[in-house]
């Protein structure tokens, strides 16, 4: 008996059963995404080539978010940036991907100056806010700086 399943655009890589078939029409997940998006932008593909991405409610997996990068949490932060970034470019056309990272960027901008505002007016006493506000300004300078590869995770996470 077949089970209903549910077509979506991308699923969460921790749990991903593909067709052999699939795999090589459409290559291997992307080496230039160490960490985050990597599934999403291999999605992308399978649904270029035909292929659909289905989930079966039936099956139920445990995905412990974030368990792996928790003691590196702001180079994760810093590594899901960049991940996402990449996806823009390798799966957008030029203009949207441009938009889009401009988009991020001022978000970025806008989220650290909001957290350096709460920080400045709870006089730096909220652990939350803190974390917030070294998650974010650390993106901020990684951006100024031109996004440094050795910023991230690719020589901090075990995978």
């Amino acid at each position: 008996m077949l089970r209903e399943t549910v077509t979506d655009e991308t699923i969460v890589g921790a749990c991903i059963a593909a067709r052999r078939t699939a795999i090589d029409a459409v290559g291997p997940m992307d080496p230039d995404f160490f960490f985050y998006f990597e599934e999403t932008e291999w999605c992308v593909r399978m649904r270029r080539h035909g292929w659909k991405i289905a989930l079966d409610p039936a099956v139920s997996v445990t995905h412990r978010k974030g368990h792996s990068t928790q003691a590196v949490r702001t180079e994760a932060q810093i590594e899901a940036l960049r991940s996402r970034l990449l996806y823009y470019r390798k799966t957008m056309p030029p203009l949207l991907a441009a938009t889009v990272t401009i988009n991020r960027v001022v978000r970025v901008v806008l989220n650290t100056l909001g957290q350096l505002t709460l920080f400045a007016v709870t006089l730096g006493c909220v652990p939350r806010i803190r974390k917030r506000l070294i998650g974010y300004g650390s993106q901020l300078v990684w951006l100024l700086l031109g996004c440094p590869r050795t910023w991230g995770l690719p020589d901090k996470c075990n995978q």
